[in-house]
């Protein structure tokens, strides 16, 4: 009932405009595709990524409806097909290209569709191409139809000469919408292969109230490729009595090429994957890429190589030769990693990181590499701390350990520590950031400085001072509430072992266990879980370390 009212609905709304000449397939179009060849388009699309477009007998270049009655002479199937039914397989008669496969048998669904596979296609119609099912189907009126077991409509095939080309013809005589009786609409369609690809839809005739606004119609190869022209209603009243619909590849007449290089350094790429539909290519030694009968028109352009940005772009191919250069910008990774503590003591310290810094291309690159501190207010920078130019060979570098500087007079709070590598200052290529908190504010001179990459990388790495003495600083603040600091100092990689303990000797916190670099380490002692009263921090690293701190929690 609901359909019969969206039906009626559809056709009110097109006779109250007839009147005034318009086109109400033309106002309900949503792809419009405009070509030297058809200027004015009405139900015309594609193409899909295979070059398989469609078009119908209104447009000026479509199909001419001419019906191909075989009821008479053709091979009936219908007595094996039954309600949600598959039957098959059944020769074509000759071989029958689709998408790149040539087939030679085919199952009809009873559903309104035809398959290649064997695949079973139940009523649950969806927009085309679609995963439900990821196979190669043609769909004339996918929807809940019923032949009825021969009691009404009926089903033929045959193959025969049409032209200069071997078709198969299969007709669906008076074929019914579910449920089926004497009384249900039916629809007289026919679909016809062509062995050089061609497929028409012909529609003869419609009787009772035919639902238009419930089927699919389309072709696909699966999921990713398909050409879908009707989904449940999107052209009001579509398809219509002595309607043809023809689908066919483009003519391959457009050849493309160009040169695809680094956008940083200008150097050629070889092996670059290059696809427009249906064509893929790669690029040869000298970064040059050729596509031999493609399409002409609109076309995607895409464009991948490990290490760099993909390129997905669209280009106008004329006939014959076209081309098109591109650049491709690389995918250089920074990361930067802290080594030691997170947490400065009010009166300042060091925090230790790492760099690792990639360089995807075959090529060397110059560039910037930079790093900057953003400070509590979550607006304010102070930097750039190191600017150096950078000539980043092929491949990865890991700079094992740099040393940030903050200075005592720093205000507390939550800061953020940044480092880029790119063309200074609003070309970064890559970026990576850590956070980090400064308790205080404490005394103290000092700057703002960071480790000079430079100098690391070229492995001189006087400028990173490693402490001289295992040290353990005083837990601050204390008392504390809920949080609290205490700072070990290694000069060489060491077994460390810090833990509290309340004041009956039990075991409440374990703050490190475990071998740790040479460096400051600020581990933090977190009281959120533990009542206020006294606690002993002890800190252990094996002949030269042994030492125990009273502290007061207060909440």
């Amino acid at each position: 009932m609901r359909k019969t009212l969206l039906l009626m609905f559809v056709m009110l709304f097109v006779a109250a405009f007839a009147s005034a000449d318009i086109d109400y397939k033309k106002e309900a179009e949503d792809v419009v595709v405009a070509t030297p060849a058809n200027p004015v388009i009405d139900e015309f699309g594609g193409p899909d990524a295979w070059g398989y477009i469609y078009r119908d007998s209104d447009e000026p270049d479509g199909p001419i409806y001419s019906w191909v009655d075989i009821t008479g002479t053709g091979t009936d199937i219908t007595g094996s097909l039954s309600d949600d039914s598959i039957v098959g397989p059944y020769p074509i008669g000759f071989s029958f290209p689709y998408y790149g496969t040539s087939y030679t048998d085919f199952w009809v669904n009873s559903n309104g569709t035809i398959v290649f596979d064997g695949t079973y296609i139940s009523l649950s119609n969806y927009q085309m191409p679609t995963v439900s099912p990821d196979s190669p189907f043609i769909a004339w009126f996918w929807d809940d139809l019923d032949p009825a077991n021969g009691a009404d409509g009926q089903v033929f095939y045959e193959t025969m000469m049409i032209g200069p080309n071997n078709a198969l013809v299969i007709e669906f005589y008076q074929y019914d919408e579910y449920p089926n009786g004497p009384d249900a609409p039916n629809v007289t369609a026919e679909v016809i292969l062509f062995d050089d690809g061609r497929i028409i839809m012909q529609y003869s005739e419609f009787t009772g109230a035919f639902d238009f606004a419930g089927g699919t119609i389309g072709i696909q190869s699966n999921a990713a490729t398909g050409l879908g022209v009707l989904y449940n209603g999107s052209i009001p009243n579509y398809p219509f009595p002595n309607l043809a619909i023809e689908y066919l590849v483009l003519p391959g007449d457009a050849d493309v090429t160009g040169t695809i290089t680094d956008a940083v350094t200008g150097d050629a790429i070889p092996g670059v994957t290059v696809t427009i539909l249906n064509h893929t290519v790669q690029t040869d030694a000298l970064g040059v890429y050729e596509i031999l009968g493609a399409f002409s028109g609109d076309m995607t352009i895409n464009i991948t190589m490990d290490g760099y940005d993909p390129i997905e772009q669209l280009v106008m191919l004329d006939p014959g030769p076209n081309t098109y250069d591109f650049m491709l910008t690389p995918q250089y990774l920074l990361d930067i990693e802290p080594l030691s503590g997170t947490t400065v003591p009010p009166n300042g310290g060091v925090v230790r990181y790492s760099a690792q810094l990639t360089n995807p291309t075959p090529f060397a690159s110059l560039m910037d590499g930079w790093t900057y501190v953003g400070l509590p207010d979550g607006m304010n920078y102070y930097g750039p701390l190191v600017l150096i130019p950078l000539n980043l060979q092929s491949g990865t570098v890991t700079i094992p350990q740099l040393g940030l500087q903050v200075p005592g007079m720093a205000p507390s709070g939550l800061y953020t520590f940044h480092a880029a590598i790119g063309i200074f200052p609003n070309g970064a290529l890559s970026e990576d950031m850590f956070y980090f908190w400064k308790l205080g504010p404490g005394v103290g001179e000092g700057e703002w400085s960071d480790t000079p990459w430079d100098a690391a990388l070229a492995g001189t790495l006087d400028d990173i001072v490693l402490p001289v003495t295992y040290e353990v600083a005083k837990v601050y603040p204390n008392p504390f509430n809920p949080t609290a600091t205490v700072e070990i100092t290694l000069p060489d990689a060491a077994d460390l072992q810090v833990r509290v303990y309340n004041v009956t000797g039990q075991m409440v916190a374990e703050l490190a266990n475990g071998s740790y670099h040479a460096g400051s380490h600020n581990l933090t002692i977190d009281g959120s879980a533990l009542a206020s009263g006294i606690y002993f921090v002890h800190t252990q690293v094996p002949d030269q370390i042994n030492d125990i701190q009273k502290i007061t929690l207060l909440k």
